[in-house]
């Protein structure tokens, strides 16, 4: 499916007001990502008020936005199955269950992740955010707020923790301990010597196979790549993990292609938005995860 922008676009700034223009330049190009939106505003394509504006320059209420774009066509993959994916859905939160392999937005080499997907699914939102991430190799849920409020909500709820989530993961060798936590303090990035980001998860054991466990795994705190880690630092990496797992007991599952990593987002309980009760969402693995379980028994 090709897309087309439209070539010139006047918007009248309302309820978006003191927010930076490169922010709500992300949410109406929706099939932009960040480096075109910043090469747009650089090259002058959009105009405040019939002026040039910086990145970081502020909407105000009535300013008269003029957007030019140049005719791109841009080639959406599996735009057409992403509806099949949405697992719940009211006027306030979107739930995807997210397929394996698929980045949740563009970025340096991915033009269109999930979230630029969506939004053109649904070009007649005028709102959709992520409130979390999820690796590109993990599947299952990905929560989308459908406004503003929403997501200032959600994000509260992220911050003090009261938004629980559940994985499954298949990790290699046995897990000694049925209900185990892991804490440890991971190096942000080494090379600029920022400080250590504290981080937690607990395990539950489910079964145990001949050479791998199956856990539930529940992230206290919220870090990339956090479970992959946590399970490689007490020589557990989960299965197929191809970052964090070296182990050979994977090679004889490769070579029969079943080598994606093992990692299911499950289960994600929160306060909902509008009446802050609590719901629960499910979404159950995926069929070659659940094939592949039931082959080592």
């Amino acid at each position: 499916m090709n897309v087309l922008n439209k070539k010139i676009k006047f918007i009248k700034i309302n309820e978006e007001n003191n927010q930076r223009i490169d922010n709500y330049l992300k949410k109406i190009l929706k099939k932009k990502n960040k480096n075109d939106i910043y090469k747009i505003i650089r090259k002058g394509s959009i105009r405040i008020n019939k002026k040039r504006v910086k990145f970081f320059y502020k909407l105000k209420y009535n300013d008269i936005l003029r957007i030019k774009i140049i005719k791109n066509k841009f080639k959406l993959y599996y735009l057409n199955n992403l509806e099949k994916h949405i697992i719940y859905e009211d006027k306030d939160i979107l739930v995807i269950k997210k397929p394996t392999g698929i980045a949740v937005h563009g970025g340096s080499n991915i033009k269109c992740g999930i979230i630029e997907s969506i939004r053109i699914l649904r070009n007649k939102d005028d709102f959709l955010e992520l409130v979390h991430r999820l690796d590109r190799e993990t599947s299952g849920i990905l929560l989308i707020a459908k406004n503003r409020k929403t997501l200032i909500f959600l994000n509260k709820e992220m911050y003090f923790k009261n938004i629980k989530k559940k994985y499954l993961s298949l990790v290699n060798g046995i897990w000694k301990k049925k209900n185990s936590i892991i804490e440890l303090c991971i190096k942000k990035n080494i090379k600029k010597n920022i400080n250590n980001k504290y981080t937690k998860t607990l395990f539950k054991i489910i079964r145990y196979y001949k050479f791998y466990t199956l856990l539930k795994i529940l992230p206290i705190t919220g870090y990339k790549h956090q479970i992959r880690i946590h399970t490689s630092y007490v020589n557990k990496p989960i299965l197929f993990d191809k970052i964090y797992n070296k182990n050979l007991f994977d090679n004889k599952y490769i070579n029969n292609k079943k080598n994606r990593l093992f990692l299911h987002a499950e289960t994600i309980i929160l306060r909902h938005p509008y009446n802050k009760k609590y719901i629960k969402i499910i979404s159950n693995i995926d069929f070659d995860l659940y094939y592949f379980l039931k082959k080592l028994k």
